[in-house]
């Protein structure tokens, strides 16, 4: 039962009804329906205010009472009247008479969950929350609140967030137990759930995604489609490559990485973009799908902190400090910088994406992007067959809801079989290798198709870096001149060598033996593919510790021979 004061004031008040942990009344003195909300403190005390400002003895007076009966002797310290609550107290106290939700992730991030129609609706704690709580600020005083009043009434929520309780957040994709869940992003908040049994389309609590500004809607999937209705909207050579493209997006799909970079590669007018954007639409769509590389790694994480696929278009060349970067992304890894404002506090932003290039030159150069990457050539559309964007577009859009339910239908065979598969040698991102291997019967292929056009494709990609590597093959010419294909010499004396009679030695080389230690041993793959061994002897000489170079017969593997899977 409610204390003597609160019962006091709730006898002479219209148009009462209850609300949250207390109740709401028309204030007696603006006559405003619903607008005077009033609790029982702590204390015993009457708690009570009025949204449009009226202040508390008017308020007191109206009902015939005097603040005596309301507020106890035990509970005032003089006789100052109650303050009236700042406006970052209201917004407060509007957020959660709301219902909203707060909790925090494992990198101590502030959410909140809203219930919009029934369903839940997860949020950051950011800009488009506050947005949302000034409107609903406005709505309930016909005014709008202060800016250092809702910047501290952010804080203070971020404050309530940190003290409840931790939950994982996702952004399009992640697992549910045994199974997996992927946000369609539209109105309905449909997720996908895939098992190993099939997948289902519903609403579902299971899994909280976000929706940052920018994401949109994938189609409903719609079933009985075939993977191979896609292959109309990809300009690649061969069915191989067209393999090779299916494989990324099925290894896309999965809740957690490692995940490939796809570098699309072509000439002017080979439909390049076009290819990254129908990719996009299937796994990721966006608003402004495609852009341009970024000029600091921060934007990087920061994309990759609002995305799940990064789509880079008309790449001309790739940065080694963004090779690194795309390098992380696609194993994993985080960034960290000091937060705004602050002297001490850290911003982690760690996310590992799936990512797609494409452009006219080569674009994973670097070794360690290049084992991280599935490379395919466009070939140059042919004049007079061309398609208008118009009817390009209108028959995407047809297909696509069934090319979407083909890809779950993979997903689906890849959960039911992956543990079932045998143990056999996997090259560099095996874990993706091995999900798209367990997703081949949806996708009509043989066992052991995908890890051989995989090994072939990365076996020709090593081989064409060794032959664009000017340094590479001017140290198989040196190699080739020696009677016995052998050289024993410093990494100083090679770099001399190698330079020979040339003032100005490419660009790229190396500059020093340190240097040229380091690049020698990312590009050992390029040494093996051309038949060359490099060997740190045991024994350190008067010049120097001396490193055997040779020439040996190539013992490439059989790229056609089948695991048993």
């Amino acid at each position: 039962m409610p204390s003597p004061p609160v019962t006091n004031l709730l006898d002479r008040l219209d148009a009462l009804r209850p609300s949250g942990r207390g109740w709401r009344a028309r204030c007696p003195v603006c006559g405003e329906d619903g607008t005077l909300t009033l609790r029982e403190g702590a204390d015993g005390r009457a708690e009570f205010r009025c949204a449009r400002g009226c202040d508390i003895p008017s308020i007191v007076r109206a009902v015939d009472l005097r603040l005596s009966d309301v507020i106890p002797e035990s509970c005032r310290s003089s006789s100052t009247p109650a303050r009236a609550p700042k406006d970052s107290e209201r917004i407060v106290r509007l957020a959660e008479e709301a219902g909203d939700v707060f909790w925090h992730t494992s990198d101590g991030r502030a959410h909140v969950t809203r219930i919009v129609d029934g369903r839940s609706e997860h949020h950051a704690i950011d800009d488009g929350y506050s947005h949302r709580l000034a409107k609903r600020f406005r709505d309930h005083n016909d005014r709008p609140p202060g800016t250092a009043a809702l910047r501290e009434a952010m804080a203070v929520l971020r404050g309530i967030a940190s003290d409840r309780p931790e939950y994982s957040v996702h952004i399009r994709t992640a697992a549910n137990g045994g199974a997996m869940s992927y946000d369609l992003g539209d109105a309905t908040h449909e997720q996908v759930t895939v098992t190993g049994d099939g997948w289902t389309v519903g609403v579902s609590d299971a899994v909280r995604f976000r929706r940052p500004l920018g994401m949109l809607a994938l189609p409903r999937p719609v079933r009985g489609g075939r993977i191979a209705e896609l292959r109309p909207f990809l300009n690649v050579a061969t069915d191989d490559d067209f393999a090779l493209v299916v494989g990324f997006l099925v290894a896309a799909m999965r809740p957690s990485g490692p995940y490939w970079l796809l570098a699309i590669e072509g000439g002017q007018g080979s439909g390049k973009s076009t290819m990254a954007r129908v990719l996009g639409d299937l796994v990721d769509p966006a608003l402004g799908q495609l852009v341009a590389l970024p000029r600091k790694d921060s934007d990087l994480f920061v994309m990759a902190d609002t995305q799940h696929v990064l789509n880079f278009n008309n790449c001309s060349a790739v940065p080694n400090w963004v090779s690194d970067l795309i390098c992380t992304l696609c194993t994993g890894g985080g960034y960290r910088v000091r937060q705004l404002y602050t002297d001490r506090a850290p911003l982690v932003i760690a996310a590992q994406r799936p990512v797609i290039m494409n452009g006219i030159v080569r674009l994973a150069t670097r070794p360690d992007l290049a084992e991280r990457a599935i490379m395919v050539q466009c070939p140059r559309i042919g004049s007079g067959t061309q398609r208008t964007e118009r009817e390009f577009d209108a028959e995407w859009e047809r297909v696509r809801p069934r090319i979407l339910g083909a890809l779950f239908d993979a997903l689906s065979v890849a959960l039911a079989r992956l543990d079932t598969l045998p143990r056999v040698p996997l090259p560099r991102m095996a874990d993706a290798v091995e999900w798209v291997e367990a997703a081949a019967p949806a996708l009509g292929w043989e066992p052991g198709y995908f890890l051989r056009i995989y090994n072939a494709m990365r076996a020709k990609s090593t081989a064409d870096a060794a032959e664009s590597d000017s340094l590479v093959m001017r140290l198989r010419v040196l190699l080739t001149a020696e009677p016995d294909g052998t050289l024993r010499v410093t990494l100083g004396e090679l770099l001399t060598k190698l330079r020979g009679t040339e003032a100005l030695p490419p660009h790229e080389w190396p500059r020093n033996a340190h240097a040229l230690s380091g690049y020698l041993r990312r590009v050992q793959d390029r040494l093996e593919a051309l038949g060359m061994t490099m060997t740190a002897e045991s024994t350190r000489s008067n010049r120097g510790q001396l490193y055997r170079f040779a020439l040996v017969e190539s013992a490439a593997a059989d790229t056609d021979e089948c695991p048993p899977w």
